[in-house]
């Protein structure tokens, strides 16, 4: 099967500034984070209060804040069915998922 990765048009307009915001907005400082390999997502590993968290910023034309809203709730399904999954982390508003509006 073949990779998919982000198209250079979307990746190129993801700034230093859209990572900082996102990550600000969950509690983490993007200055301490180290980028993952995502495929269609930006994934960073950081810290937010000392605890290990993962950090996950996608464009809205692979992801929907509704698409990824359902894809939190089917982890929480899975979590409250005994199976180990990563708890979702709310953001400093208490949202799971942030929208960034980009100019």
């Amino acid at each position: 099967m073949e990779e998919i990765h982000i198209e250079s048009s979307i990746k190129d307009t993801f700034t230093k500034e859209i990572f900082l915001e996102a990550a600000g907005r969950f509690g983490i400082n993007f200055a301490d984070t180290i980028e993952l390999d995502g495929f269609q997502n930006f994934v960073f590993s950081g810290k937010r209060e000392s605890i290990n968290v993962i950090l996950r910023i996608a464009h809205s034309s692979h992801r929907s804040k509704d698409i990824t809203l359902a894809e939190i709730e089917f982890i929480s399904y899975l979590a409250d069915s005994g199976m180990t999954v990563s708890k979702s982390l709310l953001s400093n508003q208490g949202e799971y998922a942030e929208v960034i509006e980009q100019n």
